[in-house]
């Protein structure tokens, strides 16, 4: 799966470094310029490897640098280095970065906010390569820090949406089922501010039924859909609900 057919993992806010005062002037910059390249990527246009040549050069400096940097900087390198090679659908060599061996050192000294972000990463990743139980441990870790340290729902949405699109992607009926089924389950928990969630989790889980030959399953899914779709007044989520049921007959 491509990288604009997933949740973005960049951030596109201004560039936050942990102890800036620690880093040396010219790697900032470096990184800044790295990160300003990185966010106007987009898939296809050319402009991937100029990014990810950044990134090596700077992850080159900061591995062979002599004096002390802080870890969070150095695994911030490392991550957003892997999300470049991400954006060139390097998918293995980007697991290598993120991988526990790699990234262990530096997770610890990580922010919630990046944690987050390292563990959605790495799960888009195992998701892309197609490891569904390494994808479903890390974009867990990822629902639980949104969830429990962040109380954040926007990254919520993203965890679960992009489980799903993994699933889906990689024709994991059963597993799409179950997890579509949490996500509707983890909506209804917090009251009608996840209502796009819930219809869109739905979607998917007719995918799964109709994935798995059960039609009749996926009709009755399919029913509840319509209304509350019709209620979020999106005629986006409308036509997509509507051509759902259609294909279900």
């Amino acid at each position: 799966m491509s990288r604009d057919k997933q949740e973005d993992v960049k951030k596109k806010e201004t560039v936050k470094i942990e102890s800036p005062q620690m880093v040396p002037a010219g790697m900032l910059e470096a990184f800044e310029h790295a990160a300003t390249l990185s966010f106007e990527v987009k898939s296809g246009d050319g402009k991937g490897e100029p990014a990810l040549k950044e990134w090596d050069v700077l992850f080159n400096r900061v591995e062979s640098y002599k004096g002390d940097l802080p870890l969070s900087f150095k695994g911030e390198v490392r991550m957003r280095r892997a999300w470049a090679l991400m954006d060139l659908d390097r998918y293995e060599e980007a697991e290598e970065l993120l991988a526990d061996d790699s990234m262990g050192p530096y997770l610890d000294s990580f922010s919630e906010e990046v944690l987050y972000e390292y563990f959605f990463s790495f799960a888009n990743v195992l998701g892309a390569l197609g490891k569904k139980a390494l994808m479903d441990e890390a974009m867990r870790k990822s629902l639980f820090i949104a969830t429990e340290k962040l109380g954040d729902l926007e990254k919520c949405v993203r965890s679960w949406m992009n489980l799903m699109l993994f699933a889906e992607h990689n024709e994991w009926w059963p597993y799409l089922e179950n997890v579509s089924s949490a996500a509707q389950k983890f909506c209804e928990e917090q009251g009608d501010s996840l209502d796009l969630l819930w219809v869109l989790s739905g979607v998917h889980k007719v995918g799964a039924l109709k994935g798995q030959g059960r039609m009749e399953d996926a009709k009755k899914v399919g029913a509840k859909l319509l209304k509350k779709a019709q209620a979020l007044n999106d005629e986006g989520v409308t036509k997509r609900v509507t051509e759902v049921l259609e294909s279900i007959g």
